[in-house]
């Protein structure tokens, strides 16, 4: 005979735990990042409200967005050992990428405890050369090898071709010997500026500005066949005319802030800001129509479109 049993049924009744603390490495990162980020906006709050830092860190110049592009470059400083008032001097924003300039990346270095040296210096030639335990590394960039490049339509090569160099030469050499000190310095303010610009500013005599880039690729044009195509490069010993009537000379500034809001939507205070930054001038530049010929030229080439997009006339790639 089988004997009956009952088993006695107990409702399950699930427990719920409150979750005080993240699950995972990632998510720790996460909360410790967004906490940084709070501490960081207000430090930046407090120090955009002074006229201490650069003027786009400034919130009487740049509004509201200049306290958060300044708590982002407190952050982005904050990984490279910078206190807040260092980042704010020495972190830039170039196109949407945050830069060092190359004399930081040096001071990293030489804070780590090795060794840099300049060798040489000219407006022709800059060598620079690093030390690290038993292995040495040299960096060399000419006047010639920047031409090649197509950096010297930047105007700072025209000005101060030393110092730009020597940003060439310090960068590279860090990279290629201290990419551990480096971190999460990828990039410099002086390499941003010169990205894309792939026309080379010729203009010794004659027509300038948008019109001498219309020129010239006519020019080009004509050379290829009526195509367009391949990057504009004019010796300037060809381009010799006679001396152009003074009304030639003047600064296209009409043609500087259509190019600025056609390209890069940019007009007013933002506008100068990124001509600031292109430009580099030790002292800021605060309209338009004070910059120099020299400086007009190399800004509109700056501005000119790439991957053969046309102005008016001319195609640059």
């Amino acid at each position: 005979m089988s004997e009956n049993t009952s088993a006695e049924v107990v409702e399950y009744e699930p427990r719920y735990e409150e979750i005080t603390e993240p699950s995972t490495g990632s998510l720790r990162r996460l909360e410790a990042e967004a906490l940084a980020m709070d501490k960081a906006v207000k430090l930046a709050r407090g120090l955009s409200a002074t006229r201490m830092v650069p003027e786009h860190f400034q919130q009487t110049k740049n509004g509201e967005q200049a306290t958060w592009d300044l708590a982002a470059a407190i952050l982005y400083g904050a990984e490279l050992g910078l206190s807040a008032p260092q980042s704010a001097q020495n972190i830039f924003v170039v196109k949407g990428k945050p830069a060092v300039y190359a004399r930081t990346m040096a001071a990293q270095v030489m804070h780590a405890g090795y060794k840099l040296e300049e060798v040489e210096a000219s407006d022709q030639k800059v060598v620079w050369k690093a030390y690290r335990d038993t292995r040495t590394a040299e960096s060399e960039w000419t006047i010639e090898r920047a031409q090649q490049a197509g950096y010297t339509a930047n105007a700072r090569y025209q000005t101060n071709p030393t110092e730009m160099l020597r940003a060439k030469c310090i960068a590279e050499v860090c990279r290629i010997l201290f990419p551990d000190v480096l971190l999460g310095m990828a990039y410099t303010v002086e390499e941003l500026q010169l990205e894309n610009v792939t026309v080379q500013r010729v203009v010794k005599q004659g027509s300038r500005g948008t019109a001498k880039l219309r020129e010239i690729a006519d020019t080009k044009r004509a050379e290829n066949g009526g195509e367009r195509k391949g990057t504009i490069v004019v010796d300037p010993e060809c381009v010799v005319e006679e001396e152009p009537a003074p009304e030639e000379t003047a600064i296209d500034v009409a043609a500087i802030r259509r190019l600025y809001k056609e390209q890069k939507g940019l007009a007013g205070t933002a506008l100068l800001a990124d001509l600031n930054e292109f430009l580099q001038r030790d002292e800021p530049v605060k309209a338009v129509k004070d910059i120099t010929q020299e400086e007009a030229d190399a800004v509109l080439a700056y501005l000119s479109p790439t991957e053969n997009e046309p102005v008016g006339d001319a195609t640059a790639t």
